[in-house]
Parts: C-alpha cells; sequence; structure tokens
C-alpha cells in the first residue's frame, strides 16, 4: 500500500472513533431543560389580607398605608367579600404646609339623605333588613419630609348611595370627594389636598351703609368638616373685621349674640369679594336704630289721611331723608331711624305745613310725635 493511501485511511479511522465518542458520551435520560416556575400562592384565607394587601399596613393601627399612585392597577378585592371594596387615596400638600403637623385623619361618610330615603330612625332598608349608613374614621402617620401622603380604606361596603371621603388636619383646610364603590368601581382613588387658611372679611353697615363699628361677631362652624374653631372678633371704626387664617366650609354668622345669616367660605384661590377688600368678604346689613311714630291730626281732632311726612338728619352733613304718606287714620312709623338728631316736616293739602324735631337715642324708641295741623 502506498504512503499516501496509508494517511487517507488513517484519517478515515479517526473520524469514525471521534464520532462514535460524542454519541456515547451524552446521557439519554436528561430531559430536555424547562424555565423555572415559581410555587402558586397560597390562596389567602377569608378575613385575611391577599397577598397585593399584605404590602398595606393596616391604617387601623394608626399607620400610614403604603404608597398607592392613583395609576397603580386595581388591587385585587378583599377576600371572601364579594360586595366589598377598597377606596385608595393620595393626598397633596400645598406649599408650606409639608412638616407642619404629624397625623391626619381620614372619613369615608356614605352619603343618605337620612330626611328623604332613610327612616326615622337614621337606618336604611335595604330589603328586609335595615342597617346604619356606613362611616369610619382613620388616622394616619405623616412623616416631616413626605409629600404626597396617602392612605387605603379596606372592606368598604358597596352602597347605591355613593361616598364622600374627608380629610382633616387640625387647623389646617382638608378637601374632600365623593366616591362611588360598587360592584362596577369597587377599587375607586381619591386625590384630596391640605391647605392653609385663608383671609375672610365682613364689613357692617346699616340700612343708609353707615359702618357699625364696636359689634361682636363670631363665626360659628356648621356641619363637615368637623373640627373648626369659632372665629370671633369686634368690628372697626369702619364697620370692617378681618379673620386672617379661616378654614373652608359653612358658618352661622352671629352678631351682638344675635344670628344673622350663613357664609361659605371657599378654600384658598378662591375669591368672592363682596366687600371689595382684596380678599373673601361679605357685607352684612344690620337693621339698626328705632321706630319713630307719626300721628297726624287735622283741625276737626281726626287722623289726617295722606299727609306728607319727611323726616331728615340735622345734626351732620350726612343726606339722612326718609319720606312717607300717613295712612287712614293719619299714622306712620319710621322703622330702624338711627340715633341723632331729625326734624320732622309735614305737608296736608289744605293745611298749613307744620314742622317738629325729635332726638333718637341708641337703645330706646323716642315718644310719639303727634302733629296737628291747621286748616288754611
Amino acid at each position: 500500500m502506498k504512503t499516501r493511501d496509508l494517511t487517507v485511511l488513517l484519517g478515515l479511522l479517526a473520524l469514525c472513533l471521534a464520532g462514535a465518542w460524542f454519541a456515547f458520551s451524552a446521557d439519554p435520560a436528561d430531559p430536555e431543560p424547562t424555565p423555572a416556575t415559581e410555587p402558586a400562592a397560597a390562596a389567602p384565607t377569608p378575613g385575611e389580607p391577599s397577598p397585593r394587601q399584605a404590602d398595606v399596613p393596616q391604617p387601623s393601627a394608626g399607620l400610614r398605608a403604603a404608597p398607592v399612585t392613583t395609576d397603580a392597577p386595581r388591587r385585587p378585592r378583599p377576600a371572601g367579600a364579594p360586595e366589598l371594596g377598597i377606596i385608595d387615596g393620595r393626598i397633596q400638600l400645598a406649599a408650606g404646609v409639608a412638616g407642619t403637623f404629624s397625623g391626619f385623619q381620614v372619613t369615608v361618610r356614605e352619603l343618605i339623605d337620612e330626611g328623604g330615603d332613610g327612616p326615622s330612625d337614621g337606618t336604611i332598608t335595604e330589603g328586609p333588613a335595615r342597617r346604619k349608613p356606613y362611616m369610619e374614621t382613620r388616622a394616619f402617620k405623616a412623616a416631616p419630609d413626605e409629600s404626597p401622603l396617602y392612605f387605603a380604606f379596606d372592606r368598604v361596603p358597596f352602597s347605591r348611595y355613593g361616598y364622600d371621603v374627608w380629610v382633616f388636619v387640625p387647623g389646617l383646610n382638608g378637601s374632600h370627594q365623593a366616591v362611588v364603590v360598587d360592584e362596577t368601581s369597587w377599587n375607586p382613588q381619591v386625590t384630596l389636598s391640605i391647605t392653609k387658611g385663608s383671609p375672610f372679611a365682613l364689613r357692617v353697615i346699616d340700612p343708609q351703609r353707615s359702618p357699625m363699628a364696636g359689634r361682636r361677631v363670631q363665626l360659628r362652624p356648621l356641619g363637615y368638616p368637623l373640627g373648626r374653631p369659632v372665629l370671633a372678633g369686634e368690628t372697626n371704626s369702619f364697620g370692617s373685621l378681618t379673620f386672617e387664617h379661616a378654614l373652608a366650609g359653612t358658618y352661622a354668622i352671629w352678631i351682638d349674640d344675635v344670628p344673622i345669616e350663613e357664609v361659605d367660605i371657599a378654600l384658598p384661590g378662591v375669591v368672592h369679594d363682596q366687600a371689595d377688600l382684596g380678599v373673601q368678604s361679605r357685607i352684612i346689613t344690620l337693621e339698626s336704630g328705632q321706630p319713630v311714630r307719626v300721628e297726624v291730626f287735622g283741625g276737626g281732632g281726626w287722623g289726617l289721611e295722606g299727609a306728607a311726612l319727611e323726616l331728615f338728619k340735622i345734626d351732620t352733613t350726612e343726606n339722612l331723608r326718609m319720606q312717607a304718606t300717613s295712612d287712614h287714620g293719619g299714622i306712620h312709623v319710621f322703622e330702624h331711624v338711627p340715633p341723632g338728631r331729625y326734624q320732622l316736616n309735614v305737608q296736608a293739602r289744605g293745611h298749613q305745613p307744620t314742622s317738629r324735631t325729635v332726638t333718637v337715642v341708641e337703645g330706646r324708641a323716642p315718644d310719639t310725635l303727634t302733629v296737628r295741623v291747621a286748616p288754611l
């Protein structure tokens, strides 16, 4: 055999031996590798939070709920609760508010017109059963450098009435928002805000638009939000009074221990400046002064009907004039005449003009002005 043929034969033999070694080195019992899978999570037992909720400390324990952004996916519904939902909330803080408080409260209150839908005992009739309207308040902590804040309410019953969600911090404004919790909206997300109080001013005047100084004013809170203080002060020489840090909400205005009217104070940034004072304001017109009764008699001693009466102030440059006509008995009463000295002019057809003077004192009605006019 030639040397070249021997070389080719040895090469082929080496290739066969290499192929046989690779074939026998592979383990035919090894299965094809499969991706690793995590064990299925155990189903939560009734009354325990779901795995998603386990990240959220329970607010009822006084802890702040873990952050849940308003664009987060919906959380699993509470285990074993087919008609319970979850309310997630985010609270924005106005400038200068963060770090001024260490905790806040949130109230979820069912929106029920107890005077309409609900019976007299305040319960709700649903089918054969009655229940009390749902209302729950929880406390949360706030770190000094934390903004925004977050909270969560789980196990909120479905309701066809909806809910109002309020945030409360003593001395600050807390907003509120209405939400629906039902089968189609069981995980609503709300955005609330906490802001500082804003100035609110009153101007108290009489019917002649004169300022009323020294009037004792109180603003007494009505309804929600709860916890607002009573505001009190006294009008200055211009009849004005400003409360620098009034919290938003409805108040009853009391002046000199008398209820006058109600007013709604808005959140900062909303200005209803009725008194033109540059802040939220209201003008209050008080009926002041005393009644002045006038009786006009003709020459025969009977009451003179249709006599023209004019009462004007003579102790000031103020042009205060009141005009009227006597009735069928010759009588007229000028109501709410401010304190001061006045002149009464009486003119009746076929009779001579006649004048009288009268002084009106605060707190005491003057005697009746009896005027007898002589015929021409």
